[in-house]
């Protein structure tokens, strides 16, 4: 086995162990989501439509872990998505993804608390950390693909500078729009919490025409 050979094997394994445990901080926060969903009690002579009722009373948590659920999909496809682009890894890349993956740990907390407060008149500072949340998880994915892609240190040999830019576009974007979002949701929630439903979903249609423009 030559040298370079050698290297090469010795840069996939750390890739594969960066992704390993990347992927194992996004399961357990996507799991720990499901655990703010509550199980109603009701008296035992309770009629059978009480459980209905009081099953639709908690619409605004499953209304917050649908968002939270997505919103954590989709930043986990997108990092699967950057990683193919990825040749090998070093410290830069190591703490800038450690970054990303605090802010992914704290979506549990900050959509238990949108779940809470969406009906509440406290519901705009519910939205403002939500957001706010958004806001640093794209700046820490600014980091990530910056320590990535500046002088093409860690970039796969493959990886044309057309697909680059494609992603530096999508990936910079992210920050004026939830900045944006922040700001409008501290004097309007309910614009606010419109604009982050339409952001995972643009980030899901965005994500499947990259998709489609790559099989062309």
């Amino acid at each position: 086995m030559t040298d370079k050979s050698i290297h090469n094997e010795s840069a996939e394994k750390e890739t594969f162990r960066l992704e390993a445990f990347s992927d194992a901080v996004f399961a357990i926060a996507v799991t720990l989501l499901a655990l703010e969903l509550k199980v109603p009690h009701l008296e035992p002579n309770a009629p059978p439509s009480e459980l209905l009722t009081q099953l639709l009373v908690q619409w605004p948590q499953y209304f917050a872990l649908v968002t939270g659920f997505a919103t954590i999909l989709v930043t986990w496809v997108g990092h699967h998505q950057i990683f193919k682009m990825v040749g090998r890894v070093d410290a830069y890349l190591l703490y800038s993804n450690g970054l990303l993956l605090l802010a992914v740990t704290l979506f549990p907390f900050a959509t238990a608390l949108l779940g809470d407060y969406i009906t509440h008149p406290s519901a705009n500072i519910a939205v403002v950390i939500y957001a706010g949340l958004g806001l640093f998880t794209n700046v820490a994915w600014n980091l990530m693909w910056w320590s990535i892609t500046h002088k093409r240190r860690l970039l796969n040999p493959k990886v044309s500078a057309a697909q680059v830019a494609t992603v530096s576009k999508q990936t910079f974007g992210g920050i004026p729009i939830y900045l944006f979002a922040t700001i409008i949701g501290y004097f309007n929630a309910n614009i606010g919490i419109a604009i982050l439903t339409g952001l995972w979903i643009l980030w899901i249609v965005v994500g499947f025409m990259a998709q489609a423009s790559e099989d062309r």
